[in-house]
């Protein structure tokens, strides 16, 4: 069982049971900011989960024009060197 996971989770009933116990407003607000905090973290985690599943692997014909252009400028560079430019 991983604890990162229910970490938050037991920060904010522990800060909920803390405002009942001591009847305290910091720590309800506390609480409240821990569940935004959660909410958050749970949004930005999906919103990246789903642009990594977006990344679109190159199809073979840009795959052999990208080896088609490196084969060009091996040969470019191979005749310069030649040539003693």
């Amino acid at each position: 069982m991983k604890i990162e996971k229910f970490l938050p989770h037991l920060v904010t009933v522990a800060l909920l049971a803390m405002a009942a116990i001591f009847r305290s407003p910091a720590h309800a607000f506390a609480s409240v900011v821990s569940v935004l905090g959660i909410l958050t973290h749970g949004l930005i985690a999906e919103r990246m989960a789903a642009l990594a599943a977006k990344v679109v692997p190159a199809d073979e014909t840009m795959k052999r024009a990208i080896q088609d252009l490196n084969a060009r400028v091996a040969t470019l560079e191979y005749g310069v060197k030649t040539r003693g430019f």
